[in-house]
């Protein structure tokens, strides 16, 4: 199990790749987890609640706990990804659909075949099929906040990362952007999974650290490079989100291995 953040924690069960060699159809049945199926090639015909007609570069989501099945047939040579996953809480992932249709959808056969790989090659960790997993269901989910809102968030955290080095509040990126400061939030919390102060503090840590461990800058200038009024303000605020100080932090990182010519 991965977390995601502090609301989605994500587990991997189990993947493989399907492939009819003859006429065939989805057989009824209930499961307890989750299930994304990514079609190959062909057309595959399930009903769960509804009936979909899913082709070639689309992707289906399968709810756990409801019947489904296949409702016609499919010819021979429909292939499939399909991968079945526990999810604290689906609805922060940001889906609106549970049939995908994608422009694009070619990106996401490396990524499900890097999954099979890392699923099933005893050298890598037992997460780093979650970690693609992960990938794979954002990717899925972000076409369906639109094109426009897409490039609102991804617009607004590139916009943070790179003014890291000061103070930054939701106010500020509301104002910066023009648009109310709940519905950023809101958009943040649905692409990203977190909400947007969680990203300001996200990325002014790492600001933070980075400094830490290439400045020869004492805590104290720091703290007025920064923005803090005191050194105090500071600390408190580096220890509440790392739960050391930052000369702790300094002090993971002082030695150096140098090579002489």
């Amino acid at each position: 199990m991965i977390t995601l953040n502090k609301s989605i924690s994500l587990t991997y069960d189990y993947a493989g790749l399907f492939i009819a060699h003859e006429e065939w159809i989805h057989p009824r049945r209930q499961i307890d987890t989750w299930e994304l199926i990514y079609v190959l090639s062909g057309t595959i015909f399930i009903q769960q609640e509804e009936a979909y007609t899913v082709s070639k570069g689309e992707l289906l989501l399968l709810q756990p706990a409801l019947w489904h099945a296949g409702f016609k047939t499919s010819p021979a040579g429909t292939a499939f990804y399909w991968v079945h996953f526990t999810v604290s809480d689906f609805a922060a992932l940001g889906f609106r659909e549970r049939h995908l249709v994608f422009a694009d959808g070619y990106k996401f056969t490396p990524l499900f075949k890097q999954l099979l790989h890392m699923a099933n090659s005893p050298i890598y960790p037992s997460y780093g099929a979650e970690l693609v997993l992960g990938t794979i269901l954002i990717e899925a989910a972000s076409p369906c906040m639109g094109q426009e809102q897409t490039s609102l968030i991804k617009n607004c955290a590139e916009w943070i990362r790179i003014n890291s080095d000061r103070k930054l509040t939701v106010p500020i990126i509301s104002d910066h952007f023009n648009y109310h400061a709940d519905y950023l939030c809101t958009l943040f919390r649905r692409m990203l999974g977190v909400t947007l102060k969680q990203y300001i503090d996200a990325q002014r840590i790492q600001y933070i650290k980075n400094i830490l461990v290439t400045s020869n800058y004492s805590i104290k200038q720091l703290s007025n490079y920064l923005g803090w009024e005191n050194e105090n303000q500071f600390n408190h605020y580096f220890k509440y989100h790392e739960n050391m100080s930052p000369s702790q932090y300094r002090s993971l990182y002082i030695n150096t291995h140098f090579n002489k010519k």
